[in-house]
C-alpha cells in the first residue's frame, strides 16, 4: 500500500524528518510519501518552513478509505514582519591620487520577507579626507542618505563623487537601517578604506620640478670657500614657466661675487634641467643649512621635491682657538620713565686667550645710562674695554639705564678681540623692546556767549574739555568755582553745582557741557574751572581756565569785544620743523580796546625760536597798548616742534 499526501508548501522548505523511516518528503513536487501505514497507527513529519501564513495537508492513499471527510486539514500561522537589509560599496580605484576624483556605488536591498520601512543609509564620507563634489539623489545630504522603503527584493543605488583632500589611508563606513524588524543585520554595515597618494594624478597639464643643491666640500674649514650648484629638473611631458629658484644662505656663510639668492627662469621645457652655481666663505665655525626652493606658474604634482638643503659642517680646532660670547639681560614690560638695569656678561668658552678684548654697547636715542659698573667702559665712545680673557673667564658690566622717549628700541652689543674666533655668530647680542606712550594731558576751556552783560541777563557757560594725547585720561573731573554774584539757572552736575564728572577721556577725543546763570552784581566776577584725572598729566598749566563776566554800565575805562583766531601755516609738520602761529584780534568795539594782552600756552615739546615785536618772552604773552575799534592785528610766533604727540595750541 502506498499513500501520498499533497501540501500546499513546496517553497522554502528548510528541513523534514518524519517518526518512521517507510514515509519521506519529496520537495520538488509537494508530496509526503508513506509505503504502509498499518491499522490505528499513526505517520508524522515534521516541516520546518522560513515562514507559513496558512498551508492545507490532503491524505491520498491507494486503497479505498471509509471516511474521506477527515483526510484534508490546515493550520494559519501569523508571521512577525522580518526584513533583511543587505548592503554592497564599489569605488571606482582604491589607490586614487592626491585631489582626485572618487566614485562610490552603494547599493542596499531587501532580501527579507517583508517590506522594509523607513530605510536610510549613514555614510562617513563627508566627514573623513573627501570634498564632496555631487550625487545622483537628491536624498544624500551630509554624509545620510534616506532611502525610504524597500519592498521585498527590492534595490536602490546611490552614487556619490568626491575628491581627496589628504595623503594615506582615509576610511569611510557605510551602514543601513530600517524601522522594520531584521532577522540579520549583519549585512548591513561596510568599511571601505583607499589609500591616497602623496602626488597628484599625472595629466598632461601638470609639471613635475625637482631641486637639488650639492657642494664641493662639506666640511669646509674657516675662511674656506664652497662652491654650491642648484640643478633644476622638470620631470614631466608639460612645459614650465616663470621659474622662480630661492637660495637662503645661513648666518656664518658669506657669498663671494654677484649673490642674491633669486634666479628667475621663463621657460624650463618637457625633461631639461638647468643649473646655478655660486661661492660662499665661512666666516665661522658650527653646521650650516642652505635650503632652496622653486616655484612656477602651472599646478605640481609632487610639491615634495621642490625644496632641498644642504649641509656643511665646519669643525673648530681642537685646541688653541677662543671662542667669545656675550649674554645681555634685563627686566621686561618697562615703561617710559622707568630706570632699568643691563647686565652684560662676555665669556671666553675657548681653551685659549683672548686678548684686547672690545665690545661695542649701541643705545637708541631715547635711553640714557645714568650709572656704569665699572670704570673700563666709555659713554662717550660706547666701548667698553675688557682687556684679556683666559680660556673659560668671564668679565661683567651693569648699566643703568633711564628710558626718554616712548618707540622701538633696537639695540646692539658686539664683542671681538686680536684673535680670530671660532664662533662669531655668538659675539653678538640684541635687545629690541618697545615703549608705549603713556603721557596723558587734560585742558580745559571756559567759554560764554557774552562777556558783557545786562542786570539778570542770561548767559551760556561752555566747558570744553581735550584730551590732545594718545592714551585715556581716567576718571576725570571737573571742579568749578562760581561766586555767589551768579545765579544758576541749570546746572547738570552734583548739588553744590561745584564740579561735573566726565569718567574715562580717550585719547584725541573732546568733551563739553554747558551751563546757564545770571550775574546779579554791578562788579565784575570771574568763573574758574579746573580740571583732575587719575593719571600724571605732563603739562598742567592747561588744566586751569577762568572767565570774567562784566557787567554793562559800571565799566571806567569802556567796553570792548575783542575776537581773537589762531591759524598755523604747516597743519600736519615734522619733527623738529618750525611751523608760524598766527594769532588775529579783532577789537568790534563799541570802544577802543587798551592793554591788550594775549597769552600764549606753549605745549609741552614745543620751543620758542621766533616772534613778532609785540612778544613777551619771559611771560610767552603779546602786549598791545591800543586797539582801535573795528582794527584787527596780527601776531607771529614760530615753535620748533619736539614731539610726536598731538599738539593742542591755546591763545
Amino acid at each position: 500500500m502506498g499513500i501520498a499526501e499533497k501540501t500546499l508548501i513546496k517553497t522554502n522548505i528548510l528541513n523534514a524528518t518524519s517518526s518512521k523511516p517507510n514515509g519521506y518528503y519529496d520537495k520538488d513536487t509537494g508530496f509526503i510519501f508513506i509505503k504502509t501505514l498499518n491499522a490505528n497507527s499513526t505517520f508524522i513529519i515534521n516541516l520546518t518552513k522560513q515562514i507559513t501564513l496558512n498551508t492545507t495537508f490532503t491524505v491520498n492513499i491507494n486503497n479505498s478509505d471509509l471516511n474521506n471527510t477527515n483526510n484534508n486539514d490546515s493550520i494559519f500561522i501569523n508571521v512577525n514582519d522580518c526584513a533583511d537589509l543587505n548592503i554592497t560599496v564599489t569605488v571606482n580605484t582604491l589607490n586614487p591620487y592626491f585631489d582626485d576624483e572618487l566614485t562610490y556605488t552603494i547599493t542596499v536591498t531587501n532580501t527579507g520577507y517583508s517590506l522594509a520601512e523607513t530605510v536610510t543609509v549613514n555614510t562617513t564620507l563627508q566627514n573623513t579626507g573627501f570634498n564632496f563634489i555631487n550625487a545622483n539623489s537628491t536624498d544624500y545630504i551630509g554624509g545620510l542618505w534616506t532611502v525610504g522603503n524597500l519592498s521585498m527584493g527590492e534595490s536602490a543605488t546611490l552614487i556619490v563623487n568626491l575628491k581627496t583632500n589628504k595623503s594615506g589611508l582615509v576610511n569611510a563606513t557605510f551602514n543601513a537601517t530600517t524601522s522594520t524588524y531584521e532577522s540579520n543585520t549583519f549585512n548591513n554595515f561596510v568599511n571601505l578604506t583607499v589609500n591616497v597618494s602623496n602626488n597628484y594624478k599625472p595629466t598632461d597639464d601638470l609639471v613635475d620640478l625637482i631641486i637639488s643643491i650639492n657642494v664641493n666640500n662639506s666640511n669646509p674649514n674657516i675662511n674656506e670657500t664652497v662652491l654650491f650648484n642648484i640643478t633644476v629638473f622638470n620631470n614631466a611631458s608639460t612645459n614650465a614657466t616663470n621659474l622662480t629658484i630661492h637660495s637662503f644662505l645661513p648666518t656664518g656663510l658669506t657669498p663671494l661675487g654677484i649673490y642674491t639668492g633669486n634666479w628667475t627662469v621663463p621657460n624650463l621645457t618637457a625633461y631639461t634641467n638647468i643649473s646655478f652655481t655660486f661661492v660662499a666663505n665661512i666666516t665661522s665655525y658650527g653646521s650650516f643649512v642652505t635650503n632652496t626652493s622653486v616655484d612656477c606658474s602651472e599646478l605640481d604634482r609632487n610639491a615634495i621635491n621642490n625644496r632641498a638643503n644642504s649641509l656643511i659642517i665646519s669643525s673648530a680646532p681642537s685646541t688653541n682657538y677662543i671662542d667669545l660670547i656675550i649674554n645681555v639681560t634685563k627686566i621686561d614690560n618697562l615703561t617710559l620713565g622707568e630706570t632699568f638695569t643691563y647686565n652684560i656678561t662676555v665669556t671666553n668658552i675657548g681653551p685659549s686667550t683672548a686678548h684686547d678684548i672690545n665690545c661695542t654697547i649701541s643705545l637708541f636715542t631715547g635711553l640714557n645710562i645714568v650709572n656704569q659698573s665699572t670704570s673700563d667702559y666709555n659713554d662717550t665712545l660706547s666701548l667698553w674695554n675688557i682687556g684679556n680673557l683666559t680660556g673659560g673667564a668671564s668679565k661683567s658690566l651693569e648699566l643703568t639705564v633711564n628710558i626718554t622717549n616712548t618707540g622701538y628700541y633696537n639695540n646692539a652689543f658686539l664683542v671681538w678681540s686680536n684673535e680670530n674666533d671660532a664662533n662669531p655668530q655668538n659675539n653678538l647680542a640684541l635687545d629690541n623692546f618697545q615703549i608705549n606712550d603713556t603721557k596723558v594731558d587734560i585742558n580745559v576751556r571756559i567759554t560764554a556767549n557774552k562777556t558783557y552783560v545786562t542786570n539778570n541777563e542770561t548767559i551760556l557757560f561752555t566747558i570744553t574739555v581735550t584730551n590732545p594725547s594718545l592714551n585715556t585720561a581716567t576718571n576725570v573731573n571737573v571742579t568749578l568755582d562760581i561766586p555767589n554774584e551768579f545765579e544758576i539757572i541749570n546746572f547738570i552736575g552734583n548739588d553744590t553745582n561745584s564740579s561735573y564728572y566726565i569718567g574715562n577721556l580717550t585719547g584725541s577725543s573732546v568733551f563739553n557741557f554747558t551751563f546757564t546763570a545770571k550775574l546779579n552784581s554791578t562788579n565784575a566776577s570771574t568763573i574758574t574751572v579746573n580740571a583732575t584725572l587719575n593719571e600724571t598729566d605732563y603739562n598742567l598749566g592747561d588744566n586751569i581756565d577762568t572767565i570774567t563776566i562784566l557787567p554793562l554800565g559800571n565799566t571806567t575805562n569802556g567796553v570792548a569785544d575783542l575776537h581773537i583766531n589762531i591759524t598755523v601755516n604747516e597743519q600736519y609738520p615734522e619733527i623738529e620743523t618750525v611751523p608760524i602761529f598766527n594769532v588775529w584780534v579783532t577789537n568790534y568795539g563799541p570802544d577802543n580796546a587798551t592793554n591788550i594782552e594775549v597769552p600764549i600756552y606753549i605745549p609741552v615739546g614745543c620751543i620758542s625760536t621766533s616772534a613778532d615785536t609785540y612778544w613777551d618772552n619771559s611771560t610767552s604773552t603779546f602786549k598791545l597798548a591800543n586797539l582801535s575799534v573795528g582794527v584787527t592785528v596780527k601776531f607771529e610766533v614760530s615753535f620748533r616742534i619736539s614731539t610726536t604727540d598731538p599738539i593742542l595750541f591755546n591763545a
